[in-house]
C-alpha cells in the first residue's frame, strides 16, 4: 500500500470533508427547496438522508410523507425504533396486523424488534390529505441498511409509479 493511500490517511481525509461541511453545509432545510420523491413506499420529501451530503449533519433519516385522502403508504418491513409525528390529517396505521387510530399532533413509536415490524399508514379521510414526520437516528453506516434486522418494501403504495 502506498504511503498515500493508506487507511489513516482516508480516515484523516474522511476527517476533512467532515470538518468542512461543518463549516459550509446546510442548516437548514428549507421544506420550498427540497423535491417531493414518488417512492414504493409513496409520496415522500427528504429532510436528512445518508446520501445527502450537503447538510451539515448526517445523524438522522428524516422525512415528509403524504398520503391523498383515501390512500394508504406501501407496506414496508423495519427494524424499529423510528418516531412518527402526525401533522394533519387521520387515519390509521397496520403495525404488525394491530390497527392504531392516529389524528393530528399524535406521535407513534415503532418498537424495536429483532424481526423488524411490518406497518402501513392509511388515510381514512375520503377529503383531506394526511402529513406525517419520520425520525430516526441513522445507523445504516454503523449497522448496515437492515440494522441488524430487516427493512425491505413488502408492498408498494398504490399511487408509486417506482416498483
Amino acid at each position: 500500500m502506498k504511503q498515500e493511500d493508506t487507511l489513516f490517511k482516508k480516515l484523516m481525509a474522511l476527517r476533512d470533508e467532515q470538518r468542512r461541511r461543518t463549516e459550509t453545509g446546510i442548516v437548514v432545510a428549507r421544506a420550498k427547496e427540497l423535491a417531493w420523491e414518488s417512492t414504493p413506499h409513496g409520496k415522500l420529501k427528504w429532510y436528512m438522508h445518508p446520501a445527502m451530503e450537503e447538510n451539515v449533519l448526517q445523524s438522522h433519516v428524516i422525512y415528509l410523507q403524504e398520503i391523498p385522502p383515501g390512500g394508504r403508504s406501501g407496506i414496508q418491513r423495519h427494524p424499529g425504533g423510528m418516531l412518527i409525528y402526525f401533522l394533519q390529517g387521520r387515519g390509521r396505521t397496520i403495525l404488525d396486523g394491530e390497527q392504531i387510530v392516529w389524528k393530528a399532533e399524535d406521535l407513534l413509536m415503532l418498537p424495536l424488534r429483532p424481526e423488524g415490524v411490518v406497518f402501513q399508514h392509511i388515510n381514512d379521510s375520503a377529503e383531506e390529505l394526511a402529513s406525517l414526520l419520520a425520525c430516526e437516528p441513522n445507523l445504516i453506516h454503523a449497522l448496515g441498511v437492515d440494522r441488524g434486522s430487516r427493512w425491505e418494501q413488502v408492498e408498494p403504495a398504490p399511487e408509486s409509479r417506482e416498483t
